[in-house]
């Protein structure tokens, strides 16, 4: 029974006066799955009990996952109580709402510097809040930047004091001058880089803020691995990872340049895999699947977003599918930033509509395993081309 059919038997069979009133919400989820949201613990206990008396009916209350913070370089020996002080201490300009109650050190993880650790600290939402709400953003000491520099990075050295270029400990200026609001607004600013008033700074924490992340990505991730492993995926795609994919007894392969943007695992032990980078685009990864006398070619194909007055790139991924259909089997993993109704999108657009006009004439099927919507992990929207292969519900070889 499918999510919709199960809500509208709910709606026949339990009277609302009996359950109080509406429930807050009621949502289709995966998988065939409803999810209702009651307005208090009464009403929870009430609705559980009504749809147990239907039957066929699995009931079971969602695990609550609290956010977590990790709290680096701390120096080792402080007891519990000692660190949740400290951090109450520190956060009391933000908010009354934070208390002892709602930190928990589940973890302590050693530093590279031998008297340090890193802290990884359970708290709950009003807490997470409260302290993510003050913000922090990671200033490069040697390059006066709100963004992190990498080992071997050719940028001169910038006095976060006065912008001249020497290192900040021996600035002997006394006039301020900021060099993020010279870079970000072309004005000369009288403030220090790491000023708490300087707009650049503020700027860049509150794009911190929008990019946060809750959880989203470990939840995700945590659906990932744990459906490969019930289903016993041979071949999996994957679009935008939140975080590094690696899976134990899969070959990986990644398509992008500066991030993972499409990643193809195959199941260790199936047959020879080679790979190369083809010529058409530097995002375009081809992937060369020999098994059992018989090939299989995957394609990790990721590309920009379409720019104003630029021809769409479609035809040319079009055309380098056309010519290798000769081979029994074809996968074509992309994230290629295009969007139609088909496959969720509330609009459509020039790639969408080419994309799916194009499949469904050379009769292409379009495989989702899982959606995952935000951050983290999402399964790839991509097209399975066949000739020997009637259905691929799931792709096992």
């Amino acid at each position: 029974m499918d999510a919709a059919k199960l809500a509208e038997k709910l709606v026949g069979s339990i009277s609302s006066k009996e359950i109080g009133g509406p429930p807050k919400a009621v949502r289709k989820i995966r998988d065939g799955q409803l999810l209702i949201v009651a307005k208090d613990e009464g009403q929870k206990t009430k609705i559980e009990a009504n749809i147990r008396k239907l039957g066929n009916v699995e009931v079971r209350e969602m695990r609550k996952e609290e956010p977590l913070l990790m709290i680096s370089g701390v120096e080792k020996g402080q007891e519990e109580t000692e660190l949740v002080g400290k951090i109450l201490r520190q956060n009391a300009d933000v908010t009354d709402k934070t208390d002892a109650d709602g930190l928990k050190i589940v973890r302590r993880v050693n530093c590279r510097n031998p008297w340090k650790e890193n802290l990884i600290v359970k708290t709950n939402l009003e807490t997470f809040k409260a302290i993510a709400k003050k913000g922090r953003i990671e200033m490069d000491y040697k390059y006066s930047t709100t963004q992190r520099s990498t080992w071997g990075c050719r940028k001169r050295k910038t006095c976060f004091k006065c912008g001249r270029e020497h290192d900040s400990w021996k600035c002997k200026e006394s006039e301020r001058k900021c060099v993020n609001c010279w870079r970000m607004f072309g004005k000369v600013e009288s403030h220090s880089a790491r000023d708490s008033v300087c707009p650049a700074m503020i700027q860049a924490l509150e794009k911190s803020r929008r990019n946060f992340n809750m959880g989203r990505g470990r939840e995700a991730s945590e659906l990932f691995f744990r459906k490969v492993r019930l289903e016993n995926f041979d071949i999996i795609a994957v679009q935008e990872p939140g975080s590094d994919c690696t899976l134990l007894g899969y070959q990986t392969f990644r398509a992008g340049t500066e991030r993972d943007k499409v990643i193809t695992l195959v199941r260790n032990g199936l047959g020879r895999v080679w790979m190369r980078r083809d010529k058409l685009s530097q995002n375009f990864l081809v992937i060369e699947f020999e098994l059992r006398g018989q090939n299989l070619v995957i394609g990790n194909l990721y590309d920009e977003p379409p720019e104003a007055g630029k021809p769409c790139r479609f035809s040319e991924v079009e055309e380098w599918v056309r010519q290798r259909q000769q081979f029994a089997r074809m996968i074509v993993a992309w994230d290629f930033n295009a969007k139609h109704t088909v496959w969720g999108s509330p609009w459509v657009d020039e790639r969408g509509d080419l994309v799916h006009e194009w499949s469904g004439v050379n009769g292409w099927i379009r495989l989702v395993f899982v959606g995952i919507g935000g951050s983290g992990l999402r399964f790839s929207n991509y097209f399975v081309y066949e000739f020997d292969v009637p259905s691929l519900s799931r792709y096992q070889l």
